[in-house]
């Protein structure tokens, strides 16, 4: 039984059971594989999507046996797609060389890939020894793929995670650009924030989209802004994101 497991990006794909991959770092069995298809993501993005704020993201890789009864048991009762007979499926721990692939949104949401699309996925991960498998099910998957077969062309060096090009984990805001350089201070009773050219405001209370942050919740977010880094990414919400740029303004 294959044990090894290689992260390959986070899924933003969710179908409502206990075991939803949304949110979970993705695995394949094989380190080749897994650099092969995050290669194929980075050029996936950047020539298909082109840098429009999506990403192509593992719905699901490898699945381990709870979650394969989960889908077995959905099929059989009509309520899911086709599923394999748990320890049969070449998502299982077992093989763990299918990923079944989707897009990430701006906003973290997940969506399919177009019919214009998935094509031109197709071709690229050809290109990568990773073939489109789903389309020999006796019900078609436009979504499924398998490797590892011979590849015209080696993995990229040190390929990132899918989904993390430009931006961080999918869902996850990075910290503000706005934010680079800033300092969070106590002096006496206030808290203050000093921006990079010395401009300063008192930490006080704000409303964001008709809601009320006290200084104390403002505060908290710009020391999470000021501690994180490029390895490390600060995460938030999209309402958090617009209470730290409207804090960010009111540097003087």
């Amino acid at each position: 039984m294959a044990s090894n497991r290689y992260p390959i990006g986070v899924s933003s794909y969710s179908d409502g059971t206990p075991t939803s991959p949304r949110g979970r770092m993705q695995t394949v069995t094989d380190q080749y594989l897994a650099d092969q298809l995050r290669s194929a993501a980075l050029e996936f993005d950047r020539d298909v999507l082109k840098g429009n704020g999506e990403h192509l993201t593992p719905n699901e890789g490898v699945r381990e046996l709870d979650r394969q009864w989960d889908l077995y048991n959905l099929y059989l009762q009509g309520r899911g797609a086709l599923a394999a007979y748990p320890g049969t499926s070449t998502h299982g721990p077992q093989i763990g060389t299918a990923v079944d692939f989707g897009i990430t949104r701006k906003d973290g949401s997940n969506r399919p890939l177009t019919g214009d699309e998935w094509p031109q996925l197709y071709r690229i991960l050809d290109r990568r020894g990773v073939q489109h498998t789903g389309a020999l099910f006796r019900v078609y998957e436009a979504w499924h793929c398998n490797g590892i077969y011979d590849a015209e062309l080696p993995p990229i060096t040190n390929p990132p995670l899918m989904g993390t090009i430009a931006e961080s984990i999918p869902g996850v805001e990075p910290a503000p650009k706005e934010a680079i350089g800033m300092k969070c201070i106590k002096g006496g009773t206030a808290w203050l924030l000093i921006g990079a050219t010395g401009g300063t405001w008192k930490i006080g209370s704000l409303r964001v989209a008709g809601q009320l942050f006290d200084g104390r919740a403002v505060r908290d977010l710009l020391v999470r802004v000021e501690k994180s880094t490029a390895d490390e990414p600060a995460a938030f919400n999209d309402l958090q994101i617009e209470v730290i740029r409207a804090a960010l303004k009111k540097i003087k």
